[in-house]
């Protein structure tokens, strides 16, 4: 054997080295093939498995997804009406604003009518009272009957001066008045007495 391994050249010993390793190459390719198929399969039947727990939420995502569309569809014009609808109600909030505003002129000038029509008739019945006074009290001295009608003419008079119990308030100017209460109004009868 001596000789025949005197006979064998570097050559001959490379070739049987790659041989042995391919050999052991096919091997392991072999041994890792065969383990990434069982890896492979434990793989594809996880998949498989949350395949089938995801395929009934899909479907109802799907039912969900086909519910929403025509509502999707309807969104773009509910918020068409819901613009319009903001609109309409600043225009109304404007308008409210614009009749608050006259009603508050309206009751100014209102006021200031009521005001004005109390002192004219105020000036009108003193000066009636007072034309009725002079009158009796020229009768009176023409057919001599004395002064016992004197305290009902002054009476007469007194409730002639005060032609209205309206109190004037300022509300920031506005011209608003407010008629007397009960107690005020009893005060004052009280005070006539």
């Amino acid at each position: 054997m001596e000789e025949a391994m005197n006979s064998i050249s570097p050559i001959q010993i490379g070739l049987i080295v790659l041989i042995i390793a391919g050999i052991w190459a096919l091997v392991e390719l072999a041994l890792t093939l065969k383990t990434s198929r069982k890896k492979i399969d434990d793989v594809s039947k996880g998949v498989e498995d949350t395949l089938d727990e995801i395929k009934p939420i899909i479907s109802k995502l799907d039912g969900v997804v086909d519910e929403l569309e025509p509502a999707a569809k309807e969104l773009p014009v509910l918020m068409g009406k819901a613009s319009n609808a903001a609109d309409a109600l600043t225009v109304d909030l404007l308008q409210v604003d614009n009749i608050l505003t006259d009603v508050s002129s309206v009751t100014g000038a209102a006021s200031g009518v009521t005001s004005s029509v109390t002192k004219a008739t105020g000036a009108a019945v003193s000066a009636a009272s007072n034309f009725i006074g002079k009158a009796a009290k020229t009768v009176e001295d023409k057919l001599g009957l004395g002064g016992s009608q004197e305290p009902e003419v002054a009476a007469l008079e007194e409730s002639q001066q005060e032609p209205n119990d309206v109190v004037e308030v300022s509300s920031e100017g506005a011209g608003y008045f407010t008629y007397p209460s009960q107690d005020e109004q009893d005060a004052k009868s009280d005070d006539g007495k």
